[in-house]
């Protein structure tokens, strides 16, 4: 467990997620975020559920299995999580608020999630940033993470109310 202090909400500390309470946790601050973060900070909730429930007993949390990490405040309130979803990644999911932990959370990662790729014994570990986020690009940059050319994503958004277009599918599909 590590521990920040950080003036009104007293001492931030980490630790390992523990149970399905977590979870729950998890969710709400995805969904408290939603409105006032940038797309593509955070995880969509629906991605941490399958994560949880897509499993064949839906009362097992295959989660805990993770090495997932929990930030929150003295008060209990969790502002931030690093949840890994495959071999050698790290997923940053922070309350825009308090994204001056980044830096404690990639530490975290480095240490717990860094893993040996197939084809060789040199550790690896990847760290999504998006194109906007500056912050996160620099604190990876000072700590020597490079830039990959293969990984990309793409957001498909509906602005406004107009109607859709209507598809036209060829004549040979019924």
């Amino acid at each position: 467990m590590t521990t920040t202090t950080i003036p009104g909400d007293g001492a931030i500390t980490s630790r390992p997620m523990r149970d399905d309470q977590d979870f729950w946790r998890m969710r709400s601050l995805l969904i408290e975020t939603v409105p006032i973060a940038p797309i593509g900070l955070n995880w969509d909730m629906r991605r941490l559920d399958g994560k949880r429930f897509y499993n064949e007993n839906r009362e097992e949390n295959r989660l805990l299995a993770r090495p997932a990490q929990l930030w929150e405040t003295g008060g209990g309130r969790l502002v931030g999580f690093v949840l890994p979803e495959g071999r050698s990644d790290a997923h940053l999911n922070i309350h825009p608020d308090y994204r001056h932990l980044e830096g404690e959370m990639i530490d975290w990662a480095e240490a717990h999630l860094r893993r040996p790729m197939s084809d060789s014994d040199d550790l690896h570990l990847y760290i999504y940033a998006n194109e906007y986020d500056a912050l996160r690009q620099r604190l990876l940059t000072e700590r020597g993470f490079q830039q990959t050319e293969y990984w990309g994503m793409i957001r498909h958004m509906r602005f406004g109310a107009q109607p859709l277009a209507e598809p036209e599918l060829h004549a040979d599909y019924t």
